[in-house]
């Protein structure tokens, strides 16, 4: 299998960067990031390009039992915190030192022993509309809502706009997404399921401002693949 085509390096390299890459997989990457510079460059180009999306991520606070069962877990028991409140009355230095060793193992086996108690939504199917070697647009499908992120190299005008269209395998007519920015992030609810459906491409047309107004692409600029993960 040849890792170094461009479709297949994407989805490898988003796949390493989201973390949804696990096991022998992910060793076999790291060795390639080692050995070809381009596998490293488009590893760079996902984390600079999804670094965005964690803002969208909502702060979540684990339950008052993790706290417990931590200790549970790493040997920190009811007599230990009995004995480190008789410390206290001893030596202040040896409390605030016995404290902070302790926080700090808790604070490692939050990383190292806390159960995964919530799944948290992935994204299921991405492209990159590129202009030659040059990244345009990073679109991610994620639980029925799509997602595009410009980068700086799409043209921007006051005198056309860009739309995001599906080609179904089948030959259909074209499926419009709606515009896509110009610059940031665009983010809006899918209004058909691509996960369904038979997509042989994913398109983005020049279009009068407003989009277009046939139902049909003006001027196709860009064409890629829909790689699912």
């Amino acid at each position: 299998m040849n890792y170094l085509k461009d479709e297949r390096l994407d989805a490898l390299a988003s796949d390493y960067v989201m973390g949804t890459m696990q096991g022998l997989a992910r060793e076999r990457f790291i060795r390639l990031m080692q050995t070809y510079p381009a596998v490293r460059e488009r590893v760079w180009f996902w984390e600079q390009m999804l670094a965005p999306l964690n803002e969208r991520l909502p702060l979540q606070s684990p339950p008052p039992h993790m706290w417990d069962d931590i200790s549970h877990r790493i040997g920190f028991t009811a007599m230990d915190k009995q004995d480190a409140a008789n410390d206290e009355t001893k030596s202040p230095w040896l409390a605030w030192g016995g404290g902070l060793a302790t926080a700090a193992v808790l604070i490692m086996g939050i990383f190292f022993l806390m159960p995964v108690t919530e799944q948290t939504t992935l994204t299921e199917q991405v492209a990159v509309f590129k202009d030659g070697n040059q990244p345009l647009w990073l679109m991610e499908v994620s639980d029925g809502e799509l997602t595009v992120q410009a980068t700086s190299a799409v043209a921007m005008s006051d005198e056309y706009d860009y739309e995001l269209w599906i080609v179904p395998a089948d030959g259909g007519s074209p499926i419009s997404l709606g515009l896509v920015p110009e610059s940031g992030m665009l983010s809006r609810t899918l209004a058909v399921n691509t996960r369904d459906m038979a997509i042989k491409a994913m398109a983005v047309s020049r279009e009068l401002p407003g989009g277009s107004v046939t139902g049909l692409p003006g001027e196709v600029l860009y064409v890629t693949e829909l790689t699912i993960l």
